[in-house]
């Protein structure tokens, strides 16, 4: 008996897109790649078609396209929802002030962090230079940002940004520290 008759009297005749997506997961250097049943590949293929004169070959090309552009929307839409609702997470993580609009010098106490203004105002000065490069562009934008007032999403936005670059920052410091030690130790 041929192979496709025994595969349909017990049931186990798989579809084709199915036999190519096992055979593309296996392999370890192929991406998996989200195949349309042939249903709804040759339904996209007659809407492309429709009122033209296509070849059906072109009609299914066209429509694989359309198919991969979609997928690859949804994933894009799919990754930016997720990361607005990390944001929502870590924004609830984030010090708020008493009351919005809330004025820059309290955004230096509640987020930047430090014994005394001089503290706050160079860390967010030497933020500002890893933003800006130069002296001038920091010193405007300090003066700028003086007389802002934030709003609840300017001031999770800046505290998201601020506290980022902290982290980085201040392990960036750590491995400089332990550098300078390691050279102490070798030269005494």
């Amino acid at each position: 008996m041929k192979k496709k008759k025994q595969q349909k009297r017990d049931g186990t005749h798989t579809k084709r897109c199915d036999a190519v997506k096992s055979k593309s997961s296996t392999a370890a250097s192929i991406p998996q790649r989200v195949l349309p049943s042939p249903e709804t590949l040759a339904m996209i293929a007659a809407t492309v078609a429709k009122g033209n004169s296509v070849a059906p070959q072109d009609a299914v090309a066209d429509a694989a396209q359309l198919y991969d552009a979609a997928c690859e929307y949804l994933k894009g839409e799919a990754i930016a929802e997720a990361e607005l609702e990390s944001w929502a997470v870590e924004d609830q993580q984030i010090p708020q002030p008493k009351k919005f609009p809330a004025r820059f010098d309290e955004f230096l106490r509640v987020i930047v962090g430090g014994k005394t203004t001089a503290d706050r105002t160079k860390r967010f000065r030497d933020y500002l230079r890893f933003l800006k490069h130069t002296d001038d562009e920091v010193i405007a934008e300090l003066e700028r940002n003086r007389g802002y007032d934030f709003d609840q999403d300017s001031w999770n936005d800046g505290a998201r940004r601020f506290r980022y670059w902290w982290k980085e920052h201040i392990s960036e410091k750590a491995r400089c520290a332990a550098m300078q030690r390691k050279k102490i130790k070798k030269s005494a």
